[in-house]
């Protein structure tokens, strides 16, 4: 049973200079068209698999407050109409500040979104400019505050650190201005240069240079005991978040458990395959109807399943309960990796206590290296 929805809306008002997302600019016409065609997308999904109520669902991209507000009211409406939510449903809606306004927020409230997750990068205006955002500090201020005069009683900052030129004291200032708002939730990411970006191109003519990795360290290490002293749990490598206001829906994903996905870009996850729209924008902006056809399904092995199980719930702050993975795999993870897991507690990067596989603070901070051992 399918208890998570992801939709997938691909627009932004501009492409910022770090992002490879799945995401592009649009006029009205396009967004009026796709909402439609996202509808029978979403009438397809229903009708092939088997929804019980809805824990979560998160509208991301893209940006969806970019969307109109007719475009905005027409999904939010079908939704509602056509899934049901449990009684404790988290219903996330992505949105950058310079897109969020009160009456959007109130049609989002109105229609049962009740979590709402801001791309702020910083709060620093020449970080912001190189970017390529569009929005000031004032405008987050601004749009997060409109967001508490709306109701929103869960809100959840996204933060960009590790950019180039960028000092430990100008990246402090950004944290604490982010903490002064007391969101419920807060995401930090390390900035990562995409190829085929803007900055990708930059880093290869040789104009800016990467992050030092001893930087990225003592911050990594900064957030995590300022952002505890403020009352924030880092339940994820990069999530961090008040007494129980972790995200549900991304919990989701870092389970390893099943959830639908709809919309051109969102890619669901089926237990034992993926699936997504097997062509590109311009065939499904055309869709009059779904068939399984439209869609490529990415099958994958026990041992595939295995890998990615143990890579996306290591990224938990607690880990993976070795009895689950034992119900769900049928063999033990001490017999199958016991030669990775000896070499890597001998460096102190894993841990095996309380019949629990987690990550020491080591380990996260060089968790790639760790995840490899996994593969």
């Amino acid at each position: 049973m399918i208890k998570s929805l992801y939709i997938h809306i691909p627009f932004c008002k501009n492409k910022c200079s770090y992002c490879d997302f799945v995401s592009f600019a649009k006029n009205k016409q396009d967004y009026d068209r796709y909402v439609d065609v996202l509808i029978e997308d979403l009438k397809f999904k229903k009708s092939e698999y088997q929804f019980s109520n809805l824990n979560t669902i998160y509208i991301g991209g893209g940006t969806p407050t970019v969307l109109p507000l007719s475009s905005l009211e027409k999904l939010l409406s079908f939704i509602n109409k056509n899934f049901y939510f449990s009684n404790e449903y988290e219903y996330t809606m992505e949105g950058n500040p310079e897109s969020i306004d009160k009456e959007k927020l109130t049609l989002m409230k109105n229609y049962g979104v009740n979590r709402i997750s801001m791309g702020v990068q910083s709060f620093n205006e020449e970080i912001l400019s190189f970017l390529g955002r569009v929005h000031d500090r004032k405008q987050v201020i601004t749009a997060f505050n409109s967001a508490r005069e709306a109701g929103f009683e869960n809100i959840s900052i996204d933060l960009i650190y590790g950019i180039p030129g960028e000092s430990l004291e100008s990246w402090q200032e950004t944290l604490r201005t982010a903490v002064s708002l007391s969101p419920e939730h807060i995401s930090l990411y390390q900035l990562k240069i995409e190829e085929e970006t803007p900055l990708y191109k930059k880093l290869i003519r040789g104009e800016l240079s990467l992050f030092p990795d001893n930087l990225a360290e003592k911050i990594y290490n900064w957030n995590t005991s300022y952002l505890a002293e403020k009352g924030y749990a880092n339940y994820e490598f990069s999530n961090f978040a008040k007494s129980g206001m972790y995200s549900k829906h991304n919990l989701n994903y870092w389970n390893y458990l099943p959830y639908a996905a709809a919309g051109f870009g969102g890619i669901g996850f089926y237990g034992n395959y993926r699936s997504g729209f097997q062509a590109d924008y311009d065939d499904y902006i055309k869709m009059k109807d779904f068939s399984k056809e439209d869609f490529y399904e990415e099958l994958l092995t026990k041992e595939e399943q295995i890998s990615e199980y143990i890579i996306m719930n290591l990224r938990k702050s607690d880990g993976f309960i070795l009895e689950d993975f034992h119900e769900r795999f049928n063999v033990s993870f001490l017999k199958i990796y016991s030669k990775q897991v000896e070499k890597i507690q001998q460096k102190s990067l894993l841990e095996v206590s309380d019949g629990k596989v987690f990550l020491t603070l080591r380990g996260k901070l060089i968790s790639n290296l760790v995840l490899e051992e996994f593969v």
